[in-house]
């Protein structure tokens, strides 16, 4: 795709969280992906999304590390994998279908906790074509570590009214687009309130 073709689509963020069982992409497999696509205000209404709970195939509990296993047991993640879990080549298929339908439309900018991270796991294990996605992307915990530098009083306060996270991919995404919010509601006084943080300032 030319770079005319790119700039020619409106940008949008597709906001990606995993769980793992570790922190190693070449033995630690993927059990959870969620994706939402929103505009670049991170709105509460969502352009689309969509949830896989991904079964490694063959993965040993061995390759789960005691720390993922301990609270991926206790969220109900690992029951979720052993009843509903895709197998690997689904889950990459269902992927590239989602991400297909809305690269052809949008130009795509991976968003998220250290999005890095989902990245390099599902670019390992799940062969993502990095030309489907734009290489700008926007990193939540980067605006956590400058805002703590600048202002600590208010990402505390942002931190204390975001959702919390057991570590399922549905919370850590509810929290990273709460506090998005919140933080682009600091930065611009003006910008009209998202009904996620119910007016709040």
């Amino acid at each position: 795709m030319s770079e005319h073709e790119q700039s020619a689509r409106p940008d949008r963020l597709l906001w990606i969280d995993i769980e793992t069982g570790g922190l190693d992409p070449l033995t630690n497999p993927i059990l959870e992906v969620e994706m939402r696509i929103t505009d670049l205000r991170g709105s509460s209404e969502t352009l689309d999304s969509d949830h896989w709970i991904v079964d490694p195939e063959g993965g040993k509990a061995s390759t789960i590390d005691p720390w993922a296993l301990e609270h991926h047991s206790r969220n109900g993640l690992l029951d979720a994998v052993r009843t509903e879990g895709m197998s690997r080549a689904g889950t990459m298929g269902s992927i590239y279908g989602f991400l297909g339908t809305y690269s052809k439309d949008f130009v795509l900018h991976p968003a998220g906790s250290s999005v890095h991270f989902d990245l390099d796991f599902l670019t390992t294990q799940h062969q993502l074509i990095p030309g489907l996605l734009s290489h700008q992307w926007l990193d939540i915990t980067s605006l956590r570590l400058a805002l703590r530098t600048i202002n600590p009083a208010l990402l505390d306060d942002i931190s204390s009214r975001s959702p919390k996270t057991d570590h399922r991919t549905k919370h850590c995404l509810d929290r990273d687009l709460a506090e998005y919010r919140m933080m682009l509601a600091a930065f611009n006084p003006a910008m009209p309130a998202d009904p996620w943080d119910g007016g709040r300032r």
